[in-house]
């Protein structure tokens, strides 16, 4: 791989052409032809750590061309300006024409790079990648400056590197609907714009298990597609396996999900799919959970908006974990944090025409908390509260002691 390295290297730099940017100041006193190549660097030494499962070759030619603009961004011409937003487009045209080869992947990665700044994020994982690399690149180049004019630049680098922290990560997926369940290859989908995906689901349908686990049984384990595994265990298990077996892969989230149903109110203390998010933030990872009632195509149109409502108010902690319920119904109006509702619920019990009991429940109707997530989620608002890890009161052992 090293060796591609050097070969995909060479053929772009050794153009005249690309050898422009070695007059071209980038950031502080470093060029923009070393900038280019310190990204190229970073991305690939990045991908190769995190063995991401990633094209290679247009990541490196995307990073070597991100910034192939071909002028001087310092000078007062306004045609230019601003620089931020236009070189993209500008360096993307110039490597079209010199590189006629550059494939879909190379040429989103190019353009986007500069996201959050310009609006539209990447479309491939080697954007995101090129992005993170770039910003990164970026805080080293201004540090090389002298030191007293550090200061005039370091804030804002700062806050576009923290902005994009957790735009690309590695992201295990997990459910206790069972791995052939529709929701969870949805997210499967959905997903790999936002990192490297594996999923480790139950083999059976493993519903209201809450946060149960496997302790004398055997397990097991299969890979049965690309980054897609089953476990014959509970939602929990999964999570605790994986962590276990993909012990070189630090994961930087765990979704849970999506249900084929909604997790409100008491629901959450049976839940499965909150039973895996538990089991995550107890080993101190932050964790999503996603349930939709019963519509899928809710969760088609609207996962986006949602994640990257999360992402931008910065929602993610290892200090609690995030339950989301999309609304019933075709539409979505709103995105919300809620409380959770204790509803008003009973048990009852059935007998079938063979003489066994069918267990039923009563749930509580027309709930007027606003603030609640039984109330947004039947008046078309996207629910998301924070759900502890712990079931004990500080508060409450305060006053009894």
């Amino acid at each position: 791989m090293e060796e591609e390295y050097e070969l995909l290297l060479q053929e772009i730099i050794e153009k005249e052409s690309y050898q422009q940017l070695k007059k071209f100041i980038h950031h502080g006193k470093v060029s923009t032809y070393e900038h280019s190549i310190t990204v190229a660097r970073l991305c690939y030494e990045y991908a190769k750590k995190k063995k991401l499962d990633i094209d290679y070759k247009s990541l490196i030619r995307a990073a070597l061309l991100h910034d192939y603009y071909l002028y001087d961004w310092h000078d007062n011409g306004k045609w230019h300006k601003p620089h931020g937003y236009k070189h993209p487009k500008i360096a993307l045209q110039n490597a079209i024409k010199d590189y006629p080869d550059i494939n879909e992947i190379e040429k989103d990665a190019i353009l986007r790079h500069m996201f959050p700044l310009t609006l539209i994020p990447p479309k491939y994982k080697e954007g995101w990648i090129l992005q993170k690399c770039d910003k990164k690149a970026t805080l080293s180049d201004y540090k090389k400056k002298k030191k007293n004019k550090w200061h005039k630049y370091s804030y804002v680098v700062k806050c576009i590197c923290e902005s994009v922290k957790e735009s690309y990560m590695n992201i295990l997926l997990v459910n206790d609907d069972g791995y052939k369940c529709e929701g969870i290859n949805i997210l499967f989908n959905k997903l790999q714009k936002y990192g490297n995906v594996i999923m480790v689901a139950p083999k059976e349908f493993m519903s209201a298990k809450s946060c149960s686990l496997t302790l004398k049984s055997s397990l097991e384990f299969k890979e049965f597609d690309k980054n897609k595994y089953y476990l014959s265990g509970f939602p929990a298990d999964c999570v605790s396996f994986a962590f276990w077996y993909f012990k070189d892969i630090k994961f930087d989230l765990v979704v849970s999900g999506c249900n084929d149903g909604p997790n409100i109110s008491y629901d959450t203390l049976y839940s499965g799919t909150i039973g895996a998010c538990l089991q995550a933030s107890k080993q101190g990872y932050k964790a999503i959970a996603f349930s939709c009632p019963h519509n899928f195509e809710i969760l088609e149109n609207n996962f986006d908006k949602v994640m990257q409502y999360i992402l931008d108010k910065n929602l993610l902690s290892a200090e609690y974990f995030l339950n989301v319920n999309f609304p019933r119904g075709e539409t979505v109006n709103d995105i919300k944090m809620a409380t959770l509702y204790y509803r008003n619920d009973y048990n009852y019990f059935d007998i079938d025409e063979e003489g066994r009991y069918i267990a039923k429940r009563y749930e509580e109707k027309d709930i007027t908390d606003e603030e609640s997530d039984c109330y947004l989620i039947d008046h078309h608002i996207v629910s998301i509260q924070p759900l502890s890890n712990s079931y004990f009161n500080q508060e409450v052992y305060n006053k009894l002691k």
